[in-house]
């Protein structure tokens, strides 16, 4: 087989630059293709778990709402529930006005003090009333238990021994009488 070399060397030479310049370009798309893909498929992964994180939150946020709701509804129904029971108490004993016994108690009681039960009873011709609770720190009790002998609406405020034992975390109870109920006297004038 004969073969003839009818070009020039600097032609051949220019021919092997533009073969390899045409493959280096055939490479460079191939690669630019492949980062384009690349680029689609991550915004596509990343919008995927934004959507995600936003529907999680949404989500988050109406259990949140509704567990608002729900204890708001509670907080209204132990409301209610609480003013019949006052109702109760001012249609047994109407002589007493408990709504303002009981809104001075609260008054008076600190934040670190935390009233669990309010007892009354009645036995012959004096009112015991009887104040079961939480106190965090022995101080707070002692201050809550002078505000109570201060109080115009109960007289003998006590407190068992028991209930300055520990420092913290201290369950109490304090008993007093309520005071008499004021008699208009007559005087002639």
């Amino acid at each position: 087989m004969l073969t003839f070399n009818l070009l020039p060397p600097e032609r051949k030479k220019e021919l092997r630059f533009y073969r390899k310049a045409i493959a280096v370009i055939r490479l460079v798309k191939i690669l630019t293709g492949f980062c384009a893909v690349f680029t689609l498929f991550t915004v596509f992964i990343l919008s995927s778990i934004h959507a995600q994180k936003i529907a999680f939150e949404t989500m988050k946020e109406t259990k949140t709402g509704s567990a608002i709701v729900s204890i708001v509804k509670k907080t209204k129904k132990e409301t209610t529930a609480f003013n019949k029971e006052l109702q109760e108490l001012d249609r047994a004993f109407p002589d007493r006005a408990w709504s303002h016994l009981l809104l001075e108690i609260a008054r008076n009681t600190p934040e670190t003090i935390r009233i669990k039960d309010i007892a009354h009873e009645k036995a012959k011709d004096k009112e015991a009333f009887l104040i079961f609770g939480y106190a965090a720190r022995r101080e707070d009790l002692i201050i809550f238990e002078e505000t109570l002998k201060k109080s115009t609406l109960l007289i003998n405020v006590t407190s068992p021994l028991s209930n300055f034992r520990k420092p913290e975390d201290i369950e109490f109870t304090i008993n007093a009488e309520l005071a008499p109920i004021p008699t208009p006297t007559n005087n002639p004038s």
